[in-house]
Formats: C-alpha cells, structure tokens, sequence
C-alpha cells in the first residue's frame, strides 16, 4: 500500500491510496480511519487480493526492480573500451 504520489504513480497499478491521506501529520490523522480500513480490507480479503498482488509483483520486478538491463548494459560498455 503506498501514496499516489511521485514515483508510485507509475510503479504502481493497484494498492495505491489518494496522496491527500498522508500529505501531512494533520492530513494523516484526518483520514486515519480510512486507511486503517483499507490496510484491514486487504488483510481480510487477502485471498481476493492475491492474483493482483502476483500482477503488482511482476510488474516491479520486470520494471523497476531488476538490474538486468543496468548490468548489460556497463558490460557492453566495457566491452566496447
């Protein structure tokens, strides 16, 4: 669960809250409630969650996560010296 905000946005395509939740501490205790509620929906419902949890996890790895592309990528380069 993260903040629609910065790079989540793009990271992320589920489990995402509205930003203004926690923008600030004030902003926080305001929507507290809220996201006490979401966290206890998903571990309630965690069987419903899990096949977009398995989406959300691949989608980092291939994405975000994974240092394949870097590391190819400085080996061409110091092939190619």
């Amino acid at each position: 669960m993260v903040p629609d905000r910065l790079s989540y946005t793009e990271m992320f395509n589920d489990f995402k809250y509205p930003t203004e939740w926690t923008s600030s501490m004030k902003d926080y205790l305001l929507h507290k409630d809220k996201i006490l509620n979401t966290i206890c929906d998903y571990m309630d419902n965690y069987d419903a969650y899990k096949v977009k949890m398995q989406h959300q996890k691949q989608s980092l790895m291939a994405n975000f996560f994974h240092g394949k592309n870097l590391y190819n990528r400085i080996n061409d380069n110091i092939l190619n010296v």
